[in-house]
């Protein structure tokens, strides 16, 4: 068990560091334009959004505390990915410099959900924290070929090791957790599903396509959670 879990480590810093070496000549651009109808697979990832991932956001927010500011980050994550496959769907593939420039929104979220849970290793969440940091390394399938689901499904094991603390410490206590842990394993497998039949090898760049640039596009609205509204006076 030892032995699986250091590998599970390794892969993960292993992957985070070839998204952040991919990302790390990005720059900010200028929004691009996000004009007609959506490809097949954005809708799809859309789904995910509106789905699964949209009721972990909820949940969070209703027990508040650490997993309510953290999944800003996991949501922003997710948002950052799916504005990156907008592009994947209108444009060529580009050159590493330019890829890396279109990853780098969301290799920062996902070392902002990672260096919040050490920053809160006190927390009385802190299993809940560590399921999203762990499993959150899930969106660096975008660099994997030419296999890239069995990874998702790798870091959705890897976060289960705390899912399923979250699951055993809440059971009997407050069915909000318990809901919450089954929500992001569900996001995490719906992910792996998509990747699955999508992207099977590897991202798929439209040919036909325009040059990417590395400009952020103006997407058009996601049907993924909004942010919270704020507080009442």
């Amino acid at each position: 068990m030892a032995s699986d879990l250091a590998g599970i480590v390794k892969r993960l810093e292993a992957v985070t560091s070839r998204l952040e070496a991919v990302a790390g000549g990005g720059t900010d651009s200028p929004p691009g334009d996000d004009t007609g109808s959506l490809a097949p697979f954005v809708q799809a990832y859309d789904d995910i959004l509106a789905g699964p991932f949209a009721k972990v956001v909820v949940l969070s927010q209703q027990i508040g505390g650490d997993v309510n500011t953290q999944v800003e980050s996991v949501r922003r994550a997710f948002q950052a990915q799916r504005e990156f496959i907008v592009q994947v769907a209108k444009c060529r593939e580009p050159t590493q410099d330019v890829l890396g420039k279109m990853l780098q929104p969301t290799a920062e979220q996902i070392s902002a959900v990672q260096s919040f849970r050490e920053g809160h290793r006190a927390s009385k969440l802190f299993n809940h924290l560590s399921a999203f940091s762990e499993a959150i390394p899930a969106l660096g399938w975008v660099t994997m070929n030419p296999k890239p689901a069995p990874y998702v499904k790798e870091m959705k094991d890897a976060g289960m090791f705390y899912t399923n603390r979250v699951l055993k410490d809440f059971k009997e206590k407050d069915n909000r957790h318990v809901e919450w842990a089954r929500a992001w394993i569900q996001t995490l497998m719906a992910l792996h599903d998509y990747v699955k039949e999508h992207h099977t090898t590897g991202l798929a760049w439209n040919k036909a396509g325009a040059q990417a640039t590395g400009a952020a596009p103006a997407s058009a609205p996601s049907k993924g959670p909004a942010p919270p509204p704020p507080p009442g006076p």
